[in-house]
């Protein structure tokens, strides 16, 4: 391998079901959303490049997961050069945060004060570095037995690791007085609180009819139902909870299969459930493993880091 050179029990609320004619009826594809930032980012060792290998077979493996702060910086995990890499969007600042050599940076998320969070599956420990790349804590997460793992997400002070199969939340640290500290015994919920935790307090579960349609359960925080809505895709293969925006609009992302090639979109949706929008994410690159595909912002804004073949890219969606 080389581095390239160049680079069940719920109460019953409401019930919310759209049918495929209304939906795209209702939603305007790509009309809503623009492309305000595209940033090249070369491949190769360099410090302000990210690594990407590459095997006679074609294999390729490069940055895995990506970040995105209040100020719109991109976060990289530079997998194969054992760092964090930052870019701002419009300028051509630069930051590099090295890690540890033992390190391998497979996921990385944010909090509310800066900090950064650095998930090495391998080894099953997780890394709080601060905003200047200092190394303030590290705990150790066990993920034995999880089948199908998703992103490292923070909402408030608790520490989260979707586990897509059962489409739960796995609490894996606190921070307390700006520390990232374990999960003691006493402090796991005594209820396993299925769904995926949202800034509101609401939880988000979603569940595939594969190549039919896909469905969006809401629960409130005490894991009442608050409401379904039927997703009826043609052709849908996944579909996964992003994220809600600081107005309570909430985004799902889909991937469905047409002509035999993967369309990968996001959804919009309003507070109360309503579809507001479609968004073609036309850019993606299946091409090497990753662990997120796209991000969403407080804004609403839509965050991906595309690993193309001679290059990476930067692309943000802004809403007009």
């Amino acid at each position: 391998m080389k581095i390239l050179p160049v680079i069940k029990y719920f109460a019953i609320v409401s019930v919310f079901v759209v049918s495929v004619q209304d939906l795209y009826a209702q939603s305007v594809k790509s009309g809503k959303y623009t492309k305000t930032i595209v940033k090249d980012i070369n491949y190769g060792a360099h410090i302000d490049n990210v690594g990407m290998l590459s095997s006679q077979d074609h294999y390729r493996s490069g940055p895995e997961s990506f970040a995105h702060d209040a100020e719109g910086n991109i976060y990289i995990c530079d997998t194969v050069n054992r760092s964090i890499k930052v870019y701002s969007p419009v300028a051509n600042s630069f930051f590099s945060i090295p890690l540890e050599d033992v390190v391998e940076a497979n996921d990385v998320a944010l909090d509310r004060h800066g900090n950064i969070y650095v998930h090495d599956d391998r080894q099953g420990k997780l890394f709080q570095y601060s905003k200047y790349g200092i190394l303030q804590s590290t705990i150790l997460v066990d993920l034995k037995g999880m089948t199908s793992k998703g992103e490292l997400h923070i909402v408030h002070d608790n520490v989260y690791i979707k586990n897509r199969s059962l489409q739960e939340d796995i609490l894996v640290g606190r921070i307390d007085s700006g520390l990232l500290k374990e999960v003691l015994q006493k402090d796991s919920p005594a209820i396993r609180n299925i769904g995926i935790h949202s800034l509101s307090g609401k939880r988000y579960l979603v569940s595939l009819q594969r190549m039919k349609k896909g469905e969006i359960t809401v629960l409130n925080s005490d894991g009442s139902l608050m409401k379904t809505i039927d997703l009826p895709l043609k052709g849908l293969v996944s579909i996964l909870f992003l994220q809600e925006d600081i107005r309570g609009n909430f985004y799902i992302q889909a991937e469905r299969l047409e002509s035999n090639k993967i369309i990968l979109e996001v959804h919009k949706y309003s507070s109360s459930g309503g579809h507001d929008d479609i968004i073609p994410i036309l850019d993606n690159d299946y091409r090497s493993f990753v662990i997120k595909l796209v991000s969403i912002d407080e804004q609403g804004k839509i965050y991906q880091f595309v690993p193309k073949t001679e290059k990476g890219q930067v692309i943000i969606r802004s809403p007009e």
